[in-house]
């Protein structure tokens, strides 16, 4: 500790010292703990070394000097030439009728009682002063031996215990900080990793783990699953970023390019409903993407309510939305339920799979049709489409992956969050394709109820 700081912690108020611990890092807190701690236990030592004293002076001695002065009397009642005490320590004088020719000048004008005065050549005594009828009897008892036994007997052990006191708080002080260490180094690694510029994955925290306790252990666990999700949602923001303005640019301009021709032909009826039918597929996809990509930058699943859904009724019903909007003219689709499916599930989420899915079949089936059939336990989705070819099936559940047979159409987006959605709710997704003969999707819900009914088709 250096002069200035010494300076300071023995100048500087309690009140503001009490504040200073309270604040800055948790090392420079051990510190000023253990000197806080010293002091109190210095003042606490001083002040038990003043009482001692005053107990031994005041108390004591003066308990003593009373059952002296009494003693005397008593036996001088019984022998008038009862010896004075005269002791090394102890020194009486007698005034026998008031003559006060024996005593010393410095205790002749001093009333009855007990008090410290200096004598000549005796240096700081104790005096005690007691009276019967014309009779004085003066005890003076050397001070000097009473500061020494107080010292021998009161200071002494004292120091002796401070000192262990001492070690005792500076073993506690360097156990507390290894206990410590990891922590304050946790915290001195973070506040100097740059999150910006650095990749998450840099930050090692191996070396502090070695070294640490259970608590900060937890702690680091707990660190390092938070710098996993935080890196996992960064990923996600880039993949967002990256992806949705490219993506877009598709069907918005094919929208701005079938207002700039729907301007050129507003009095063709027939030309502007076709017009208007791309546009419209074209918005209907852009909602479609927008949705997609959202459920891929997030987590909605966590908050969404499972409840008892309809599989026959769900599936008819985006079979319904999603020919509509994507069917290429001539392609037929059809539902097929061989048993009555209910999965307890959110019905978004089993929404948001069926209308991937049929998005997929429909987008990349130009002739032929699509097919739905509810089974036991499971969903397919069947098409007659260009299908896909066994490398482009093992990257088909890749987020923005088109294969390359594919068209322009669609955003490779589908199947990667139907699969994505499936891991999440414990699903199970595969697919089958032959390459320019189609695709077959099944979703398996191991948890889900179903009943037996005849087969019915759309």
């Amino acid at each position: 500790m250096s002069l200035n700081r010494l300076e300071y912690w023995l100048t500087t108020p309690i009140s503001v010292l009490w504040r200073d611990v309270q604040d800055g890092q948790i090392s420079n807190k051990l510190v000023r703990v253990f000197v806080l701690q010293m002091l109190a236990i210095s003042m606490a030592a001083a002040l038990g070394g003043w009482v001692a004293t005053l107990v031994v002076e005041r108390v004591l001695v003066k308990q003593s000097l009373d059952a002296e002065a009494q003693y005397f009397w008593q036996q001088r009642r019984q022998n008038p030439r009862h010896p004075l005490p005269d002791t090394y320590n102890l020194i009486g004088y007698l005034a026998v009728g008031g003559d006060q020719r024996r005593v010393p000048l410095a205790l002749r004008q001093e009333q009855v009682g007990y008090r410290r005065i200096n004598i000549p050549r005796r240096g700081q005594l104790i005096v005690h002063i007691t009276r019967q009828s014309e009779d004085w009897l003066y005890l003076t008892f050397d001070q000097g031996q009473v500061t020494r036994a107080s010292f021998i007997f009161g200071v002494a052990p004292l120091v002796a215990a401070l000192l262990v006191i001492y070690f005792l708080t500076w073993l506690g002080y360097i156990s507390s900080k290894r206990a410590l260490s990891p922590l304050v180094k946790l915290a001195e690694r973070v506040e100097s990793f740059d999150f910006r510029g650095t990749d998450i994955d840099d930050l090692n925290l191996k070396d502090i783990a070695a070294e640490a306790d259970i608590e900060t252990l937890s702690l680091l666990r707990a660190f390092e699953h938070f710098t996993q999700r935080l890196q996992t949602m960064l990923e996600r923001e880039r993949l967002f970023t990256r992806n949705a303005s490219h993506e877009l640019r598709t069907p918005i301009a094919v929208v701005l390019a079938n207002l700039d021709l729907l301007q050129q032909r507003v009095h063709d009826p027939e030309q502007s409903a076709e017009i208007i039918k791309r546009m419209r597929r074209a918005g209907h996809d852009m909602q479609g993407l927008i949705e997609t990509l959202l459920l891929l930058a997030r987590d909605d699943h966590k908050v969404l309510n499972r409840k008892t859904v309809n599989a026959r009724e769900l599936a008819q019903r985006e079979l319904e939305m999603q020919a509509a909007a994507c069917a290429h003219p001539g392609v037929t689709h059809a539902l097929i339920t061989e048993q009555q499916l209910l999965v307890e599930a959110p019905e978004r989420v089993v929404s948001m799979v069926f209308a991937n899915l049929l998005r997929n079949a429909f987008t990349y089936t130009t002739s032929g049709h699509v097919d739905v059939i509810i089974r036991r336990r499971s969903v397919v989705i069947q098409d007659t489409g260009i299908g896909m070819s066994p490398q482009d099936l093992d990257h088909a559940f890749e987020p923005f992956f088109r294969g390359g047979n594919h068209s322009d159409e669609g955003y490779g987006l589908g199947l990667a969050l139907v699969a994505r959605l499936c891991q999440n709710y414990g699903w199970k997704i595969k697919a089958d394709s032959v390459q320019d003969r189609g695709t077959e999707v099944t979703i398996v819900f191991p948890e889900s109820s179903w009943t037996q009914q005849s087969g019915s088709n759309l």
